[in-house]
């Protein structure tokens, strides 16, 4: 189906301590516990190329067009220096169980020519664990990011779909770059290109979208 695009993002277990009440006896008590959450890191900067390859299909008097999007990108992560504003202590993460996280909306599009690195180290891909934007759809990675310095994602994949392909722009700065052959694009969604090319022979068009 039409597809849309998101992340990475950035996830950290940390585990926070709760007053929590209970009844016990007929009397109500409060004690502390520590409960797990997940801190979501949006990237600082993230730069994205596309492709999209159009495709016609027909079946009787019927037309319809599919395609293939191969993305790569690179995206840069830190702490925030603000980071007790949100309630949590740099003691409290969980930066060795730490997930980057990618969302597709339609999985079923994903194609198998898909890459990973953090700092230049290839990283094994999993299934499942997307993003709220993708219906949580997409596939995810396990990283140690003990190191706690500034964190470099490379990534390249590509996914089928028909209609439309959307990026949700989750960074401090968002670069998006996109070129087909296919002559009769529509611009839509929330931003508009910062410019753009259209020509018989294809499109070109790049975003460029801040915090």
């Amino acid at each position: 189906g039409p597809q849309v695009i998101a992340g990475p993002v950035l996830v950290i277990p940390y585990i926070r301590p709760e007053t929590e009440t209970v009844t016990e006896n007929g009397r109500q008590i409060s004690r502390l516990t520590n409960v797990e959450r997940e801190l979501f890191l949006s990237p600082t900067t993230i730069a994205v190329d596309t492709v999209i390859m159009p495709e016609r299909r027909r079946k009787a008097i019927y037309e319809t067009v599919l395609f293939e999007a191969r993305l790569s990108g690179r995206a840069t992560f830190a702490l925030p220096a603000d980071l007790a504003r949100y309630g949590v202590t740099p003691d409290q993460l969980h930066l060795d169980r730490a997930e980057i996280r990618m969302g597709v909306s339609d999985p079923r599009g994903l194609l198998s020519r898909n890459m990973l690195k953090v700092n230049g180290r290839a990283i094994s891909l999993q299934p499942g664990k997307g993003l709220l934007a993708t219906g949580n759809n997409g596939f995810f990675a396990f990283i140690d990011w003990t190191a706690a310095s500034v964190l470099t994602v490379d990534y390249a994949y590509a996914v089928r779909g028909n209609g439309q392909v959307r990026l949700v722009p989750r960074g401090g700065r968002t670069d998006w770059s996109v070129a087909s052959s296919w002559p009769h694009p529509g611009f839509g969604g929330d931003f508009l290109p910062a410019d753009r090319e259209v020509a018989d022979t294809g499109f070109r068009a790049r975003y460029s979208i801040s915090n």
